[in-house]
């Protein structure tokens, strides 16, 4: 994986991110339901993972995940029972582009944060863990991600930002 070139990207999609307002995503996503990055996590997720396979050839992992208090005792760590979260896993590197949604509750997380360091996500128990997308397939993103990834993809060609040669997948 070159970290050199992903750190870029996932800073251009955040950026992208922020800049959105909630009519520019579909009324069913919980981007036109929130306010960037709270409640976002998940949706956010699909679109990063859809995004660096499609523009790397990677086949990152889907991470959701929820806080449960009883599991967690003894750990001060402002976060409410069932708390749910959602991030990236690509070869032990943890890429969150929404823990900073957590900072209001004495966290101090960057706005992309791409780590090996697992603490926080480690809280997050009952996972559920998945390959997305799969690398059978090359869209997988529901109707409603599929309107927004598009904007984004958009805004990544103005950038400059090119897909990878398709007919050399990198996984």
């Amino acid at each position: 994986m070159k970290m050199n070139e992903i750190i870029p990207f996932c800073k251009d999609i955040r950026a992208v991110m922020e800049n959105m307002k909630k009519s520019d995503h579909c009324s069913d996503s919980s981007l036109s339901m929130s306010t960037f990055p709270e409640g976002c996590c998940e949706d956010t997720s699909q679109i990063l993972a859809y995004l660096l396979h499609q523009y790397f050839g990677i086949v990152p992992e889907v991470i959701t995940g929820k806080y449960y208090k009883s599991l967690n005792e003894g750990t001060p760590c402002g976060l409410s029972n069932g708390n749910s979260h959602a991030w990236i896993v690509v070869n032990d590197h943890i890429i969150d582009l929404t823990a900073d949604q957590f900072n209001d509750r004495g966290y101090n997380h960057p706005s992309i944060m791409i780590t090996t360091d697992s603490t926080f996500h480690d809280l997050f128990s009952d996972r559920r863990e998945a390959l997305q997308p799969l690398p059978c397939k090359d869209g997988v993103l529901t109707m409603e991600l599929s309107f927004t990834a598009s904007k984004i993809e958009k805004a990544l060609l103005e950038k400059g930002w090119i897909y990878r040669d398709k007919s050399s997948p990198q996984l």
